[in-house]
């Protein structure tokens, strides 16, 4: 049984054919059958002496019959030698054999006696059936070979023989023409499903191939990424050191940047009901607020300094200097003064007047004076808004910020009054809060809906306000899912007239 498995697989289209062209694939597996035909020829010349030769008395131990029948066993080895040691072509062994099978049968068929041509006939058939089911031959090469053998066959009995050509005909020669017929059709079908067979087996070990190479190229990226990924841990293992340490400083400066922040007490002393709402973008700020007194007055400054982050709080400590030196060293007690001289000292300090950088801060001076109930204001971009007999009322600010390159103008900034003759409550705050984006719409809540949010709570408790301000933004950025864009403070005042 494993025998017949193993000749089973002999005659089917292996899968190392597949690495051949069409030509060298037909040749390689001619190679590979062309030992089991030459035994099988071997193997069937005694029989065909014995089932064929033997039974006819006129070829029966003739010296023709077994000489030709021996000629074509060492023609076919004789064959089998020349193909090897030239490395022929394959279809050089199976034609000439196939030929010389064919005219060895016809030839000794035509001494054969009228009884057993039919004999002789089959054994013919079968030569042919046998190189169409076995070799996969080109069509034009089984066909010639079927065509010049058939035609010799019959020359030969027509010419040679002593049996009539009408009874070679119906007693064996009708054989011959159907062989003929059928032969080449097993040839036909033998050679196209050889050829389909190594094109599909082709087509396939090619996808194979692709696959594998694919395969090999998916695990040479896995290898990679997980290299790339070793990597990226190890520069993520950095970068969360070199951040921590970062935070860590910056955490310290924003510890240094509060402590030049006046202490509430302060600013409790002259606004006894007021509040702060302070809240930086990131851990350190662009704004900050400025507190100072001197004599019978006060002076409160809410600064938006450009930018936020470390930027920003540099920015910030720069302006908080320049405002001590102008408040403390060149008297400028008055917030138009203030701001000017504050703004001077910036150009200066960043040499902006050669460099022309725009870095500065937005700004909003407030100066009071309590024995005079009232409020003196100048502010850079940003507004003051007040609400006074439960109407909002709005001071805008100049438009040119407290330091930066201004070419060719004089920085001078107005100075507004206010007189405290009843009520008012005071509101300074930098544009951080009214251009966060958010609410159901994720847009921008902008001046006005801030004023209508003041205008709603000026008459609650100050730490009320704070507390709605803070829960408002919060809700507000939220609702939109969004992050706080820019540093936010509010300072609230309410300031009564005084009694004297």
């Amino acid at each position: 049984m494993q025998a017949i498995k193993k000749l089973g697989e002999l005659f089917r289209v292996s899968s190392d054919l597949s690495q051949y062209t069409w030509e060298e694939a037909r040749n390689k597996y001619g190679g590979n059958i062309m030992p089991f035909v030459m035994l099988l020829q071997f193997t069937l010349v005694p029989f065909h002496i014995l089932s064929t030769d033997y039974l006819d008395e006129s070829t029966r131990f003739s010296l023709m019959s077994i000489s030709f029948r021996l000629g074509a066993v060492f023609v076919f080895f004789l064959t089998y030698l020349v193909v090897k040691k030239f490395k022929l072509h394959s279809d050089f062994y199976y034609g000439i054999t196939f030929f010389i099978n064919a005219m060895s049968d016809a030839y000794v068929s035509v001494y054969s006696s009228e009884e057993n041509i039919v004999t002789h006939m089959l054994g013919y058939g079968v030569v042919m059936i046998a190189y169409g089911i076995l070799v996969p031959m080109p069509l034009v090469v089984y066909n010639l070979i079927m065509l010049v053998s058939t035609i010799y066959l019959f020359v030969l009995h027509y010419f040679f023989s002593d049996i009539d050509f009408r009874i070679f005909l119906e007693n064996g020669g009708a054989f011959v023409l159907f062989f003929v017929f059928i032969c080449p059709i097993l040839n036909l079908f033998r050679y196209t499903a050889f050829k389909n067979d190594f094109f599909s087996l082709k087509k396939m070990n090619e996808l194979n191939n692709e696959l594998l190479q694919q395969q090999e190229e998916l695990q040479q990226q896995q290898e990679e990424i997980l290299t790339q990924k070793e990597a990226l841990a190890r520069v993520n293992e950095q970068l969360d050191k070199k951040n921590r340490d970062l935070t860590a400083s910056i955490t310290y400066a924003s510890r240094l940047q509060r402590g030049i922040l006046p202490a509430t007490e302060n600013l409790k002393k002259y606004f006894p009901d007021s509040f702060i709402f302070f809240q930086p973008r990131d851990i350190v700020s662009g704004d900050f607020y400025w507190f100072a007194e001197k004599d019978d007055r006060c002076m409160l400054v809410a600064a938006d300094c450009t930018g936020h982050g470390v930027p920003g709080a540099l920015m910030s400590m720069i302006a908080h200097s320049s405002l001590n030196k102008a408040f403390f060293e060149y008297q400028a007690h008055s917030p138009d003064l203030l701001l000017k001289i504050t703004s001077d000292e910036i150009v200066r300090n960043l040499d902006q007047n050669t460099n022309r950088t725009s870095d500065g801060m937005d700004t909003i001076a407030c100066a009071y004076l309590p024995k005079e109930n009232k409020l003196l204001f100048a502010a850079a971009k940003n507004s003051i808004f007040y609400v006074k007999n439960n109407e909002m009322q709005e001071i805008k600010g100049d438009n040119c910020s407290v330091g930066g390159y201004l070419h060719g103008e004089n920085r001078n900034f107005t100075l507004h009054c206010l007189s405290i003759d009843e009520p008012v409550t005071i509101y300074l705050s930098s544009d951080g809060y009214y251009d966060q984006f958010g609410g159901e719409r994720g847009k921008k809540m902008g001046r006005r809906k801030f004023q209508e949010i003041l205008v709603e709570i000026h008459q609650k408790p100050m730490e009320q306000q704070k507390k709605y301000l803070q829960l408002f933004f919060q809700k507000w950025v939220n609702e939109a899912s969004e992050r706080q864009v820019d540093d936010v403070m509010v300072i609230g005042l309410r300031v009564e007239p005084n009694q004297h």
